[in-house]
């Protein structure tokens, strides 16, 4: 297995030994929103975009950005271009399992930092100006799923995008 020409790639705890060994990130299984951040900086920094490789991605805390925007989990920056987040594979259809593609599963001490308050799993970058002209996000092949759907959750807010494109995107709560 090659690293995927483009991408930024990370791998979950639960990746195969290959996915782990060729990705640029390796996900220890709490807190992984943490280096799953550290992937998209650096996507930033060299132009590129972020491939997960198959497995369990444990999300355990939401973050103020200083954006002006709700805590999240997972922040894309609003470029100039379209962002691209590519799940490596998800089952089509009805999902009978989630440990074959990529999730986010989000532990219910995620929701311990923001109390009562609108959090979002994903979300692009706030802008003062509201939608960000040029800002394109494109999210395919991943399941996200929240282990209590008794809080004030976004899996995946989209206000502040020009261009929104999401293909074969589970959400389970």
């Amino acid at each position: 297995m090659e690293n995927v020409f483009g991408y930024i790639t990370i791998a979950a705890s639960n990746s195969t030994n290959e996915a782990k060994r060729n990705a640029d990130f390796v996900c220890t299984g709490k807190n992984d929103e943490l280096v799953i951040q550290q992937g998209i900086d650096e996507c930033q920094k060299q132009n590129k975009n972020l491939y997960f490789m198959n497995g369990i991605y444990n999300i355990n805390g939401f973050y103020d950005f200083n954006d002006g925007g709700p805590k999240t989990a997972i922040c894309v920056p609003s470029t100039w271009r379209e962002f691209i987040i590519l799940g490596q594979g998800h089952e089509y259809g009805f999902q009978k399992s989630y440990d074959n593609g990529v999730t986010l599963y989000i532990h219910d001490d995620a929701f311990d930092a923001a109390p009562g308050e609108q959090v979002d799993v994903v979300r692009s970058g706030w802008t003062a100006r509201g939608i960000q002209n040029g800002a394109s996000l494109r999210l395919e092949n991943l399941a996200i799923i929240l282990d209590n759907n008794h809080h004030k959750v976004r899996c995946v807010d989209l206000r502040r995008t020009d261009r929104a494109e999401c293909k074969n995107i589970t959400l389970v709560g």
